[in-house]
């Protein structure tokens, strides 16, 4: 599983396999093959309701930290009111 991840790492940053480390082969690389099976596994069962790819884009767009504001790593059900 790992052999694909590095794959689909090195494909996403431009640079041979050989060159991904096990850490980015486990990290970004499981996130693309995450998305990809999911899309696959979505149209295969819903495609009526699969997202278009403005729309997935946006959505990563959206998860990604913005100029002058960091992620926040506070969970949506844990944030104290004020």
């Amino acid at each position: 599983m790992l052999g694909r991840r590095r794959e689909l790492s090195a494909l996403i940053l431009g640079i041979r396999p050989e060159e991904v480390d096990d850490a980015t082969s486990a990290g970004p690389g499981s996130m693309v093959y995450n998305l990809v099976t999911g899309y696959v596994l979505q149209y295969l069962v819903a495609p009526d309701s699969l997202t278009t790819v403005e729309q997935a884009m946006d959505g990563i767009r959206a998860l990604l930290p913005q100029e002058g504001r960091l992620p926040s790593t506070e969970r949506p059900h844990e944030r104290s009111t004020p």
